[in-house]
């Protein structure tokens, strides 16, 4: 179970690993809000892992917030900032970006957030002991979870003040809370929830019992036994109850908590062996998570249990295992605990050596964790002491005074002798001191010499630590010389080799007195490079290294490139002192720098001849576009822009002259480039069959037969015919979007029929100061294109017919000029905007407004790439 923890953390780590290095490469490319939101995700990522990381992130991510005046993004980073800091345990700088998190969130009425950091701010205060606070927080956030019914989040705090309450010996109220907690995860079904507070309840029942530290081996009256026997099963129902739910979800850290706190409860109750079993249950689930401080606390408490029972070998067999931990985690109180049950097995078996030496021991613990209140009274024991001291010393001298009465011509006859003892105490008094004085001023002396003698002995020490790390780092460098293939070169001042390492000898084939008698001594007339006294002042007064490239011959005749690295080392005065130089064989390197070179010109070629042939079609692609003269005759005013996002288009206009009848059409074929100017081409064509084919003899006949929406399902017929398409399952859906007009300028009728896009008519008669946009109407077409639909049974388009005014404009368009991207954000220019700017021009001659278009949509566009082709018709009645 240890390695199925141990293999979800690795995985976890490795899936936040990745998460990160996906958000870092998503950030390069982003701006504006998106910018923000993956700073704040980084934040979040990073939180546990990397808190000062995740700190600076949200830093940038409130810095552009605050520039783009963005709320939200400056709220979520304040609460990350405040979750950053909790992980480093700065708990005062948590709260104060929490709170300001909290005005951020009130401003946009986010009660969720400002319930979750009014709950954050009194955990802070919960965890520093600093309670009032922490209960003030936590009521405020439990009136706005209870205003929008967040039952796990209430029950959270019920539990929180519970425990507080519990801490504070309020163990009614604890319960009361606890309670409220219970019945609300039991409604929601939270099981997890339920099992922790059952256990804390258990616990407050446990706590709610008062005792002293021996009073389980006293008589006490039945009364308070079976009241406390009452609580006890109490506080070990509701460990029961939560160890069930544990046991169930398979929750070792829980299971182990509980099973040492029932162990607790049956010791008390003077039941060792039901407290041995639920002890040891704590031992298992402690050794398979590597819990090693609770294994430290449930090895003691075995200690203590066994030795009740009075098998003495076992408690010493885990008083062992205690101290060992004890020691390893730095557990005083447990280890101190382990001795002193140690020192009462050895009473009981009869070693009082052992056990003065675990009374030792226990008493220098307890000394390092004495508290001022048992030194106060430590103090006031010493004091009884000392008085009942001199109370018995005052009794004893009366006694002696009345045996100094009875003996008092004896004491006279001794005082004589006294006297002369005292005489030769004294003077041999006089003399051990002198005798003490000499010898602790020799012993000085000594003592000082031998701390100077220490001193130097520490230092010799210390220099000689410092000259084994020199030479270990010397041997280092000695097996980089010897082992790298690179060629090393070390020479004086005046370029006189010194030294070559045997990555030269393996480069060049030359040993180094061979070099020498072959081409002399001097590295700087042996270079290839002609400006290496140059490279070398240059680098000196630059204080960096000289790299350049040269050709070089073997000893078998090899030509070789090579890349130097020359190093100039400057003595203390500043001035030249050695030469450095490594060279590393390049030859490869420039032999694939030419096969790419020679790449390069070949991809350059056919580059050259791909551009050619679109250049070509382009010009196809124009000579079969029909010349807008044919409706100058017909309309008021017209105008065509047209953008090819590349040197081909997928977008076309169409345009054809039937006597009075002017047919217009706008198109866009599905792609861009190349793969759409085939289409367009083919809608070109089939247009021109289809017009053709329904001309009639009289200008009557013909207005009554031919239709837009004919035009259209012709139009459709024969690219689903040309292209085979079939409908079948993943089969491409080549087609066209288009919007066609027909106008008559005699009767300034219209018809429009359109695949997937609409026509605006815009009458700048009208004059609406509530919304600028009512003198446009827009017509929409079909929603289905030109090509195979999903339906079996194709429907005919619909045929719309709009007696025009006199000056009305009709525009048709694709979907190139909304969709561009562009704009302070990078954002879509959009139809509502397009509208409002069609309507803006409508005091403009057409040629006018295809200037402002185009201009607009460039200005919009700015550094970013068109996106589609752009084509927009307008003409007026």
């Amino acid at each position: 179970m240890r390695y199925f923890f141990v293999s979800i953390l690795i995985f976890f780590s490795l899936y936040c690993v990745a998460q990160v290095d996906s958000l870092m490469s998503v950030l390069e490319n982003q701006s504006g809000e998106d910018k923000i939101n993956t700073l704040n995700q980084l934040s979040v990522a990073l939180k546990k892992q990397d808190p000062d990381k995740s700190f600076n992130y949200a830093k940038e991510a409130l810095t552009l917030s605050e520039e783009l005046n963005d709320v939200e993004g400056e709220s979520n980073a304040y609460y990350n900032m405040g979750v950053a800091n909790y992980y480093q345990s700065n708990f005062d700088d948590a709260v104060k970006y929490y709170s300001l998190a909290l005005e951020k969130k009130r401003v946009l009425h986010d009660s969720v957030y400002e319930a979750k950091l009014l709950y954050n701010i009194g955990m802070i205060f919960h965890n520093q002991g600093k309670y009032e606070k922490a209960v003030d927080y936590y009521q405020k956030s439990l009136k706005i979870e209870e205003t929008i019914s967040n039952k796990p989040s209430i029950a959270k705090i019920y539990n929180a003040v519970g425990i507080i309450n519990m801490n504070w010996e309020n163990f009614q109220a604890a319960t009361d809370y606890y309670s409220q907690a219970l019945a609300i995860y039991k409604d929601i079904g939270d099981r997890v929830g339920e099992a922790n507070v059952s256990m804390n309840i258990g616990l407050n029942f446990f706590n709610s019992v008062k005792i002293n530290e021996s009073e389980e081996e006293k008589n006490l009256p039945d009364s308070i036994v079976r009241e406390r026997r009452r609580v006890y099963e109490k506080a070990i129902n509701n460990y029961q109850a939560s160890l069930a739910i544990y046991k169930e979800m398979n929750y070792l850290p829980g299971i182990s908590l509980v099973a040492n706190n029932m162990g607790a409860v049956y010791k008390r109750l003077g039941e060792f062996d039901k407290a041995i079993e639920y002890t040891k249950l704590s031992v298992v689930t402690s050794e398979k998570i590597g819990n090693q401080r609770s294994l430290a606390l449930a090895y003691g408490t075995l200690g203590v249990l066994y030795f009740k029972k009075k098998d003495y070998d076992k408690a010493r067999e885990y008083n062992d295992k205690s101290i060992r931990l004890a020691k390893k985690l730095g557990l005083v109180k447990v280890e101190m605990e382990a001795n002193k049950a140690y020192m009462e097995i050895f009473i009981k078996s009869g070693d009082f050596e052992k056990a003065l030496k675990h009374h030792r021991r226990y008493t220098s613990l307890k000394d390092s964790v004495f508290t001022d209140e048992t030194q106060k009274q430590f103090t006031e024991m010493q004091t009884k002491y000392e008085t009942d001291k001199l109370k018995q010393e005052k009794e004893a001298e009366a006694v002696q005074r009345k045996i100094s009465d009875e003996k008092a011509e004896e004491t006279e006859r001794a005082n004589n002798m006294f006297k002369i003892i005292i005489a030769i105490v004294l003077v041999f008094s006089v003399v051990m001191i002198w005798l003490f004085l000499k010898v602790r001023k020799v012993n000085r002396e000594l003592e000082y010499k031998n701390a100077q003698i220490e001193q130097a002995k520490e230092e010799i020490e210390a220099q000689a630590e410092q000259l084994q790390l020199v030479n270990t780092e010397l041997e280092k460098l000695s097996i980089v010389a010897s082992e790298t293939d690179n060629s090393v070169i070390i020479a004086d001042k005046d370029g006189r080799i010194e030294w070559v390492n045997e990555g030269f000898i393996r480069l060049m084939g030359y040993s180094f007195d061979e070099f020498i008698a072959k081409h002399g001594n001097n590295m700087i007339t042996n270079s290839a490079n002609e400006n290496i006294s140059k490279a070398i002042e240059d680098s000196i007064n630059a204080g960096t290294s000289a790299v350049y490239t040269s050709q070089a011959t073997t000893k078998s005749g090899k030509e070789i490139w090579l890349q130097t690295t020359l190093t100039p080392i400057l003595g203390d005065d500043g001035q030249l002192s050695k030469l450095v130089a490594i060279d590393s064989d390049i030859s490869k390197i420039k032999e694939a720098e030419a096969e790419i070179m020679k790449q390069r010109d070949l991809i350059s070629d056919q580059r050259q001849e791909i551009l050619d042939s679109i250049h070509y079609a382009k010009r196809i692609q124009t000579a079969i576009m029909p010349r807008t003269g044919l409706i100058e005759n017909n309309v008021s005013d017209f105008f065509v822009l047209y953008k090819p996002r590349d040197i081909v288009s997928g977008d076309f206009y169409w345009l054809a002259q039937k006597g009075n009848n002017t047919v217009i059409a706008a198109a866009d074929c599905t792609g861009h480039g190349v793969p759409g100017a085939f289409m367009s081409m083919l809608g070109v064509s089939f247009l021109n069959e289809i017009v053709n084919k329904k001309r009639l003899q009289t200008e009557t006949k013909y207005n009554e037969v031919l239709s837009a929406s004919d035009i259209l399902d012709s139009l459709r017929d024969s690219v689903i015919n040309s292209l085979h398409q079939t409908g079948a399952t993943g089969e491409q859906k080549d087609g066209m979007d288009i919007a066609l007009c027909i106008y008559n300028s005699s009767t300034m009728q219209m018809q429009f029929a359109g695949a997937n896009n609409p026509v605006y008519i815009i009458d700048s008669n009208m004059n609406n100061e509530s919304d600028e946009l009512d003198c446009l109407t827009e017509i929409k077409g079909d929603k289905m294109p030109i090509g195979i639909y999903h339906s079996e049974d194709l429907p005919p388009f619909s045929n719309n017919e709009i007696q025009l005014k006199d000056g009305q404009s009709v525009y048709i368009f694709s979907d190139g000029y909304p969709d561009q991207f562009g704009g302070p954000k990078g954002k879509k220019f959009k139809y509502k905007p397009f509208k409002r700017l069609l309507v803006s021009l409508q005091e403009e001659t057409f040629n006018k407004q295809k200037e402002v278009l185009d201009r607009e949509i460039e200005d919009w566009k700015g550094d970013h790439e068109q996106v589609d082709d752009i084509l927009v018709i307008g003409f007026k009645s």
